[in-house]
């Protein structure tokens, strides 16, 4: 195995700072509402379909198409953007921008209103994870980083 020239040699490790792991605690916790935010749809799905009069139809494309859509194409922009802009502040920015998004869809008054939301918070959510990833891999040494996912994969 090679050398890490960012590891001490003599078979000690450097410690990890404290705060490289108050930011996978807060990472946690935004992945954590990530997903919350995804699926909160799945968990009301029957008053919202009372309350909108909604079809089949129209629940699938609120739980699974204008979500699942949206979120896949705004992964290629997010990832490009990752590895160009402060990643911490994009990440800032997209948690920001979909919690709005969540907030708006318990405010919508008919189901394009509805729609619209799911869509623009799949958009908004495609930067939560390549974000984190890349800010764990910043704080992180290569020895700890499957640690640090697996502990942000604790959010789901």
């Amino acid at each position: 195995m090679a050398h890490d020239p960012k590891e001490p040699t003599g078979g000690g490790f450097a410690p990890v700072p404290a705060h490289a792991w108050y930011g996978l605690a807060l990472l946690t916790l935004i992945y954590a509402c990530h997903w919350l935010d995804r699926t909160v749809i799945s968990l009301i799905i029957e008053p919202v379909r009372q309350e909108f009069g909604l079809t089949d139809a129209q629940i699938g494309l609120l739980t699974g198409l204008a979500y699942g859509t949206s979120f896949a194409l705004a992964g290629l922009p997010f990832g490009y953007l990752i590895d160009r802009v402060n990643r911490r502040r994009l990440l800032a920015v997209v948690a920001a921008f979909w919690s709005t998004m969540t907030a708006v869809a318990g405010l919508a008054q008919n189901f394009t209103t509805l729609l619209a939301t799911r869509a623009l918070l799949g958009a908004a959510e495609a930067g939560g994870t390549p974000a984190a990833m890349a800010i764990i891999s910043d704080m992180f040494p290569p020895r700890l980083r499957s640690t640090a996912v697996g502990i942000l994969y604790v959010g789901t």
